[in-house]
């Protein structure tokens, strides 16, 4: 994961503890009539709501540009393998079969 990502993730943690932490300060400190502090409390809940779905899509979005990203590196990797292992084989092939055998299988398609 990125530097940028797991700092947004500590933002974002921060922002949600801000919003808790105001919210029970709120209901604490304030004296004020029932209805008021209900007010309150409901507008609280529906900020941190608000940040929690920020928090989600964020999160939800840096899952699937992560499973894109890897998509692409194994499918790399697996071309490189590929082209690695063909190496591999050519080689073990000239070690063991002798000019001529290398030619009629080349014709065959059998190198290839």
């Amino acid at each position: 994961m990125s530097k940028s990502s797991i700092s947004r993730k500590g933002f974002l943690g921060g922002i949600l503890l801000g919003s808790l932490a105001g919210f029970v300060s709120a209901i604490l400190i304030a004296p004020k009539a029932g209805k008021k502090i209900r007010e309150e409390m409901r507008n609280q809940l529906d900020n941190v709501k608000s940040n929690i779905k920020k928090s989600l899509n964020l999160v939800g979005k840096e899952i699937k540009e992560f499973k894109e990203n890897n998509k692409e590196n194994l499918a790399l990797l697996k071309l490189k393998a590929r082209n690695c292992f063909e190496r591999i084989r050519h080689n073990i092939l000239g070690i063991f079969i002798d000019d001529e055998t290398k030619s009629d299988m080349n014709r065959k398609g059998k190198l290839d």
